[in-house]
């Protein structure tokens, strides 16, 4: 646990450690929750009247019902009173001077402090006592050795403070002692102040010489004294300036501190004017008490009650000194001493305050104080509640500071209105309900116990309305456990717990459970009828209602307030699928006695989302609990009426008159039962029908307004029959209209055939038909064939009767088309008979046909070949005969084949035959499928298929390479660096040259040759240095259209030069004598071009090493091989 001082402008910022944390718990044999009488609206208790209204940050949402009608909602949030303390010990304080310290002490927003108790201990002020600056002012214009400036100065003196004066010893009357002047003088330089230690050597005579000398315990000092008005001294410390300004170099003299008489410093002279860097050198001391000699024996006791005495002297040791430098007198200057002391202090010396209030003085070191607001209680700031530690005291010879252990009793409270809905620091404030019609209101609330970090919670209150029962409490340790089972609770306003006797950890949400009234008391509807209002809860569309209701409790104990004049109440509709009628929504103000008049509600006679039938529900809802008052009345009552509206009955097919019902059979009657405005159809309404002799004939139904009843007419005689039909529906008006049915007998149509074939082409057919009773098949009915039969035949037909009660049905087929099923209906229909339908079918056949195919005036029989070469031509001939063998006038005759040919032939009337000439070219190339087609009307078509065999043009192909004829052995064999003549021809059948033709190497090297038309012939030059040495596999290839492709394969062989290297004179074998030379010359000769060999490079090698030949002419290589040495060498040409 931590707390914070803060450092507020010039302010000091510490942090303080707590040492420990004392908690008392107050342990109570029972545990007690006291209830206390307050009015409605007493919010708060009387000492914390004054607390503004706080809401959260979510407000509350709007009160809503549910769809079973629980009234639910939000209140106003409760005023709850919570109190809680911390302890802590040993927080470290400090003040300096001309600021103030801010002790931030943790707490939480809504927290306010009310009351302190501070103890402080160890109060210790630090501070300088000893007034050592000497600013006298100017000094005198003299500085002699036996001067004293504190005997003529007047400001040494007499200053504010503190006296300084000056001293000396010297032990010059001592059996051999010398006399030795020393001075205290002031200087004053402008800009700098000080005073003088100066001591001067006597003289004394050693050896017959004259020594300048000092004696032991020669002396000079400045003192001064003063009083620490204080308690007892914890430490402190010396300060000073020193000048080592003339002083010899041995340490012969010392510069002393006293205080209190005991000596607390001392340091040669020569060891100051070393530490200080050499002479005339300020130089600052630094001496705390921890380094003194006898530091314990300087102060005692209470310093407050005797004097500090401060001595700082120049003292010297016995010494004779001859041609010594600087020995003739010594000189050290001192300024700024200062006594810094820590020493214990009483409040009222330092003017200490705690929040502007004086801290009482205990003794010295101590003090204490309890604080209680003035006005306002301590707030909250950031989490913080900010207290002011001061002093007003002011440090006359410098800065001082102020150091105590404070320990501190806080006492904070937090009173708002501040009770949630829900188990959760986001939910609304407030305190949530829930009504249903009849009950009574049932109220639950959090209230969220959260002390600020380190503070123990103690009690809380909470007012409530006076009409409150508390049935439930629950804390955050046992929230299934209501702890108000054992206590005799009267709701009368205001709770008190005392926390700590239930949990030493109570943070969390406890939960408070109440019942109150429901104030909403009586709910009637009135219907406006003939200008005035009367009660009707059956209410048509298109009609005026008026809703009242009375606001009050048939509780006599319990008053509802008095101001509900103030109040309004709700009116809320539901339409009948439960949702809210907007429009009907209305808002009435209560008077005195409760009464509420809503105005009038106009429904709806017109199609719009309002215009709906049933059962609706009112719901008027009373609600004054989310006010600045906290009353937290509310109530709620729910009512039903009906709407009705207009309705239509009527036939699903809206016949009203129902034609042929068989006497034997079984009738679906279908009626539909709709809204009249808006055609909406009417669920679950009792329709039922009612016969000549009132029997009874239910409908059910089979859909949203749809019903059907199943008729049996076996029961009934023939002719017509009336029924009655009835709708009932609760939400609408009730309908009637009839129905009538004409009953039939059943009767049967019997037919000889009704599917017929073979009939001939454009001939008449007959069909034989019986009408006859169902149950008598053997009594026939007799019909006027003009009234009683109808057919859609188009064609003509005529109808007679049989002596067998049978009837001849003639028909003739002109005009339809054979090979097609022609299908058409007769129907026979007597009076008081089942109307009879049969539908027959019949076929016409089509003629025969024939044909016949001659190609190139020789007779075709189906699938023989033809075969021709492109460039020819096809002369096709057929002829299209019917049976008789005459041809078909009229007819069709086309060729048809591969790659969408398809021909008419062309009829020739002379040679009464069909005829088309086809180019070869216009075929397909290959194997072509052609089929010869006669069509004509009323004819079956004729065909016959051949095939065309097409073949190309022959070519033929000469290969030259070099010009010799290589088309048998299409190879050669050519020395690297010669060219090639590769020449192609490319002729016809009748060795005609074939131009444009495509003449192509493929392979290891591709070209493509050119034509020469004048030589008739395709070539190319072939260069080998552009090909390497080795054997190519060429693919040559000859390629025009309509002409066949040749391909020839060629071999070409590269190979290297043949070559002869010959020595130009002599043998191949030399003898010499070892050490001669040898020139050796050879020739480079090309055996395949017959000529010498220039620019080669030729080279050789042995024995005795390599080297390259020289051309010496062309062709001819030399190299001299010099002091060849004995034996017997090899040499190889290369």
């Amino acid at each position: 646990m931590m707390s914070f001082w803060k450092n507020i402008q010039k302010r000091k910022k510490i942090v303080i450690s707590i040492f420990s944390l004392i908690i008392f718990s107050l342990i109570f044999s029972q545990i007690t929750l006291n209830i206390q009488n307050n009015k409605s609206n007493n919010l708060l208790e009387d000492n914390n009247s004054n607390v503004n209204f706080l809401y959260h940050d979510n407000n509350p949402r709007e009160q809503d019902l549910s769809t079973n009608n629980v009234y639910s909602g939000y209140g106003a949030p409760l005023n709850v009173t919570q109190w809680a303390n911390r302890t802590d010990k040993g927080l470290g304080v400090s003040i300096s001077e001309g600021s103030d310290t801010i002790f931030e002490y943790p707490s939480k927003n809504g927290w306010e402090g009310y009351y302190l108790e501070a103890d402080l201990n160890n109060i210790y002020d630090t501070r300088n006592w000893c007034n050592g600056t000497f600013n006298f002012g100017s000094a005198d214009s003299t500085s002699g050795f036996d001067e004293d400036d504190s005997d003529d100065h007047p400001l040494i003196n007499n200053n504010m403070f503190q006296n300084w004066s000056f001293h000396k010893s010297d032990n010059g009357t001592a059996t051999g002692g010398v006399s030795n002047q020393m001075s205290g003088n002031y200087y004053n330089n402008g800009d700098s102040d000080y005073l003088e230690l100066r001591m001067r050597a006597g003289s004394r005579s050693i050896f017959g010489y004259t020594w300048d000398a000092y004696d032991d315990n020669d002396r000079c000092m400045w003192n001064s004294s003063f009083v620490i008005e204080r308690g007892n001294i914890i430490n402190s410390t010396l300060e000073f300036d020193v000048n080592p300004y003339y002083l010899v170099d041995y340490n012969q003299f010392a510069l002393v501190v006293y205080i209190n008489n005991q000596r607390v410093y001392s340091k040669g002279s020569y060891d100051i004017e070393v530490e200080t860097g050499g002479e005339n050198i300020w130089n600052h001391i630094v001496w705390p008490q921890s380094k003194w000699k006898n530091d314990s024996n300087v102060f005692s006791g209470i310093a407050n009650e005797s004097h500090v005495n401060v001595s700082i002297a120049l003292e010297a040791s016995y010494g004779n000194f001859y041609n010594v430098p600087q020995d003739a007198y010594q000189t050290i200057y001192i300024d700024n001493v200062t006594l810094t002391s820590t020493a214990e202090v009483k409040p009222d010396q330092i003017g200490l305050k705690l929040n502007s209030t004086e801290i009482n003085t205990v003794t010295w070191g101590k003090g204490n104080r309890n604080i209680v607001p003035e006005m306002d209680k301590w707030q909250s700031i950031n989490n913080l509640v900010n207290l002011n530690l001061s002093s007003d005291d002011t440090g006359k010879l410098g800065p001082y500071r102020i150091d105590f252990d404070l320990n501190a009793n806080f006492f904070v409270l937090k009173n708002a209105l501040e009770t949630y809905c829900e188990a959760d620091p986001l939910s609304p404030y407030g305190i949530f309900f829930e009504t249903e019609n009849a009950s009574s209101t049932k109220w639950k609330w959090f209230v969220n116990i959260e002390v600020p970090d380190g503070y123990i919670q103690k009690n809380m209150s909470i007012r409530f309305p006076s009409d409150f029962n508390i049935t439930g409490v629950y804390n955050s340790q046992s929230p299934g456990v209501n702890i108000t089972l054992d206590w005799d609770i009267q709701t009368n306003g205001l709770i008190k717990i005392n926390i700590s006797d239930i949990s030493l950890t109570p943070d969390g949400f406890w939960k408070f459970e109440a019942v109150s009234p429901n104030y909403c008391h009586n709910v009637e509807v009135y219907k406006g009828q003939n200008g005035s209002w009367e009660k009707n809860s059956t209410i048509v569309s298109g009609d005026r209602i008026n809703i009242r209701a009375n606001i009050s409790t048939i509780n006599p104990e319990v008053n509802i307030s008095d101001y509900i004049s103030f109040t309004q109440a709700r009116l809320r509709i539901r339409f009948p699928d439960g949702t809210h009628w907007g429009e009907a929504e209305r808002f009435a103000q209560c008077n005195s006695d409760g009464l509420v008049n809503f105005s009038a509600i106009d429904i709806p006679n017109t199609v719009s989302a309002n215009y709906v039938a049933g059962k609706y529900e009112i719901l008027v809802t009373w609600n004054n609990s989310y006010s600045q008052l906290g009353i937290n009345e509310t109530g709620i009552i729910t009512k039903y009426f009906i709407i009705q509206h207009d309705s239509i009955l009527k036939p699903e097919d809206q016949n009203y008159y129902i034609k042929n019902v068989l006497n034997n059979s079984l009738v679906n009657i279908k009626v539909t039962f709709h809204d009249k405005l808006d055609n909406s159809s009417i669920s679950s309404a009792d329709v039922y029908a009612l016969d000549p002799v009132n029997t009874v004939l239910d409908f059910t139904e089979t859909g949203l307004g749809n019903y059907l009843h199943i008729f049996d007419a076996s029961t009934y005689q023939t002719g017509n029959l009336t029924l009655r039909i009835y709708a009932n529906s609760s939400n609408y008006l009730n309908k009637q209209i009839n129905i009538t049915l004409d009953l039939i007998e059943e009767s049967l149509l019997i037919l000889d055939n009704d599917f017929l074939t073979g009939i001939p082409y454009q001939d008449n057919f007959t069909i034989i038909f019986n009408y006859t009773k169902a149950k008598s098949p053997e009594n026939e009915i007799l019909i006027n064939p003009e009234t009683d039969f109808s057919t859609d035949w188009s064609g003509e037909y005529f109808i007679f009767s049989n002596s067998d009660g049978s009837y001849n049905l003639t028909c003739n087929s002109t005009g339809f088309s054979p090979n097609i099923i022609h299908q058409f209906i007769i129907t026979v229909n007597a009076y008081k008979y089942e109307s009879k339908t049969r539908l027959i079918s019949v076929i016409f056949d089509e003629l025969k046909s024939n044909i016949e195919v001659s190609v190139n005036g020789s007779e075709f029989s189906a699938n023989q070949i033809y075969k021709i070469e492109v460039w020819q031509t096809v002369n096709i001939t057929a002829r299209y005969t019917d049976l008789s063998d005459s041809s078909i006038l009229g007819g069709n005759v086309a060729v048809t084949g591969r790659d969408g040919l398809n021909e008419n032939l062309t009829y020739n009337s002379q040679l009464d035959s069909f005829n088309i000439i086809l180019n070869g070219t216009d075929l397909a190339e290959g194997i072509d499928y052609l089929i010869v087609l006669g069509t004509s009307d009323n004819y079956r078509s004729a065909a016959l298929p051949f095939i065309v065999q097409i073949t190309e043009n022959r070519s033929f192909i000469d290969v030259f390479l070099n010009s010799q004829n290589k088309t048998i052995d299409p190879s050669i064999e050519l020395v690297y660096g010669s060219t090639l003549n590769l020449t192609v021809k490319f002729s016809s059948s009748f060795n005609i040259h074939l131009t444009e033709a495509t003449i192509e190497l493929k392979g290891d090297l591709s070209v493509e040759l050119i034509e020469n038309e004048t030589l008739r012939q395709y070539s190319i030059l072939i260069d080998t240095t552009n090909l390497s040495i080795g054997v190519y596999n060429l693919e040559l290839t000859a390629e025009k259209t309509n002409f066949e492709a040749k391909v020839i394969d060629l071999r070409i062989k590269i190979r290297k030069i043949n070559v002869r290297v010959s020595i130009e004179e002599g043998d191949d074998d030399i003898n010499i004598k070892p050490g001669e030379n040898v020139e050796l010359t050879i020739e480079l000769f090309d055996l395949d071009n017959d000529q010498r060999i220039s620019g080669a490079i030729v080279s050789y090698e042995w024995k005795l090493g390599d080297d390259e030949f020289e051309e010496e002419q062309s062709g001819l290589y030399s190299v001299e091989l010099e002091e060849i040495p004995k034996g017997t060498y090899t040499i190889t040409i290369l």
